[in-house]
């Protein structure tokens, strides 16, 4: 996988990945940082399990010309591959940092969007909850039901499993109004002088964060605050 050209427009990498860089060849998932390298337009890169169907949801954003990178925490199929879907042409990088392996407490999905406050018809989350509603900030937050109850049975959104405690999530600001941040938090507790994603205004920038749940009546999810007014997207792509 070295040296094949600059990856065409709207086309799909399958990647090996189990069994090279000392990844177990039983590997359940693996974090990888992907970079995109100089892009002929503004897009995003999707990862996911070859076994699935491509999602609705993107691991890294960029800006033409860009050379950016996100970690990205990839479901592997049984195969121990992923695909890696490019928007736009552009070279492309990807390293492997860990692995997890069978039995481990934080458990790989398929990505899926949970939060989409953009309107549209391709503005959509995974299960049509928490979707069109409207900008977050400045200085607001909102809370993200990602296991919830109706009527008086219990469910998970986007492969989460009921009893799930936290979840690892990419997070989007999407053309912010101004410089600012977002901070991703246990809605039970204070707001922490912490931030895990910074931007700039007119940015569409993601970062990968580890969502503690606050635990409701009704449901259970983290909290979101931004500094600016913002669009936000939120893809789960493991929980604990």
């Amino acid at each position: 996988f070295q040296g094949r050209g600059m990856r065409p427009a709207g086309s799909t990498l399958t990647l090996q990945v189990a069994g090279r860089g000392e990844v177990d060849g039983g590997a359940d998932a693996a974090m990888l940082n992907v970079t995109a390298i100089l892009p002929d337009r503004a897009g995003h890169i999707t990862v996911w399990p070859c076994d699935e169907e491509q999602p609705t949801a993107s691991s890294l954003n960029y800006a033409p010309e860009q050379v950016i990178a996100n970690a990205v925490l990839a479901k592997l199929d049984p195969q121990g591959r992923v695909c890696i879907y490019t928007h736009a042409a552009m070279h492309l990088v990807v390293d492997v940092n860990g692995a997890i392996e069978p039995g481990s407490r934080i458990l790989s999905v398929q990505p899926a969007r949970l939060l989409e406050t953009r309107s549209g018809p391709n503005n959509t989350t995974v299960d049509g909850f928490a979707e069109g509603t409207g900008p977050l900030g400045p200085d607001d937050f909102d809370a993200l039901p990602v296991v919830y109850r109706f009527q008086d049975d219990w469910y998970g959104r986007g492969g989460v499993t009921v009893g799930a405690w936290a979840a690892i999530v990419n997070v989007t600001a999407v053309l912010p109004d101004r410089p600012g941040h977002i901070t991703v938090w246990p809605c039970t507790d204070d707001i922490p002088t912490a931030s895990n994603l910074n931007y700039v205004p007119d940015q569409v920038v993601a970062n990968l964060a580890i969502a503690e749940f606050a635990f409701f009546d009704d449901f259970d999810g983290p909290c979101l605050y931004s500094f600016g007014r913002t669009h936000l997207l939120v893809d789960v792509v493991a929980y604990f």
